[in-house]
């Protein structure tokens, strides 16, 4: 990959010194109806400058998108966690609900035992 990346470097370095030194004769473009003259080398640095302003968008939408990426995630396991801790906490208020039922019971039974101890006697 990095030998690949060097020679296309190369090779669009070789091509715009080729288009700067070479492009002396006029260009003429055709927007909304108007007629721009310039010569190829002044067409090949707008270019330049178009592609340069093209990558460094991409750049910033790349990490734009990273940025939006961690965002998501950290809401997303912030989310996760306060679901866990809602999960945790019901289950611990229905051990306590549990637990507490059982203690009436037991007292409820302590109550019966000895109401029926004190009848028989």
């Amino acid at each position: 990959m990095l030998i690949l990346g060097i020679l296309l470097l190369a090779a669009a370095v070789a091509l715009g010194v080729a288009a700067v030194a070479g492009g002396s004769g006029a260009v003429n473009f055709d927007v909304l109806n108007n007629t721009i003259e310039s010569t190829g080398a002044q067409a090949f640095l707008v270019g330049a400058l178009a592609g340069a302003a093209a990558i460094v968008a991409l750049w910033l939408m790349r990490g734009g998108g990273r940025v939006a990426y961690a965002r998501r995630r950290e809401l997303h396991q912030l989310r996760r966690t306060q679901r866990d801790q809602r999960v945790a906490e019901e289950r611990a208020e229905r051990e306590r609900e549990r637990a507490e039922l059982a203690r009436q019971k037991l007292a409820e039974r302590e109550r019966d035992r000895a109401g029926h101890a004190e009848h028989v006697a």
